[in-house]
């Protein structure tokens, strides 16, 4: 194996917050509905962003609702540097923030459920989010299969052993729509 793409739909959990919310909200995230989000990786790094489209085919705006706010950034991660590079904009200005990837915090469960013809297991990971409306705890919950190459996934989500085909962050759902895995890079 030399590398591999995994195209990405989404889907809002349901919570408070979607209840609540005005009706601006809710047209951005309709037309935001279509969006994908494509995760290329070879051995050793991954790239996770949007997917590009033609005009045609997505909202602009819907485009733009799901980069800020469903993935907010574009990732780069290295696994033999043991990092994660996220590009995002904060006040229109571009920057990148570098983390180191922390495997050990994620528990592995014997729990499993077939995505397709693909046998996945559960891993699960506790977030807590600090914002000025106060502080919030989430259970991520990432679906990964070890018969397919690749310790990555969404996001920052990786250095599971297998390639991620659901996550359960903390506002969305990516499940995977496409996966090709190819001999070369």
């Amino acid at each position: 194996f030399q590398s591999g793409r995994v195209t990405y739909g989404f889907t809002e959990i349901e919570s408070e917050f979607t209840e609540n919310r005005d009706e601006i909200f809710d047209q951005l995230h309709k037309q935001g509905e279509d969006v994908t989000f494509i995760l290329s990786f070879t051995k050793n790094k991954s790239f996770f962003e949007i997917a590009s489209t033609l005009e045609n085919d997505v909202s602009p705006l819907g485009k733009s609702w799901a980069e800020n706010v469903v993935a907010t950034g574009r990732y780069l991660t290295d696994l033999k540097e043991n990092v994660v590079y996220k590009q995002t904009d904060i006040y229109g200005e571009k920057v990148i923030i570098k983390s180191e990837i922390n495997s050990q915090d994620c528990e592995l469960t014997d729990e499993s459920k077939f995505i397709g013809k693909y046998k996945t297991f559960k891993a699960v990971k506790n977030k807590t989010v600090e914002n000025s409306v106060g502080t919030f705890n989430f259970e991520i919950v990432a679906w990964y299969c070890p018969q397919l190459p690749g310790q990555f996934g969404p996001k920052e989500f990786n250095s599971l052993p297998g390639l991620i085909l659901e996550l359960k962050d903390t506002h969305f759902t990516f499940h995977a729509v496409e996966i090709k895995i190819m001999e070369q890079e």
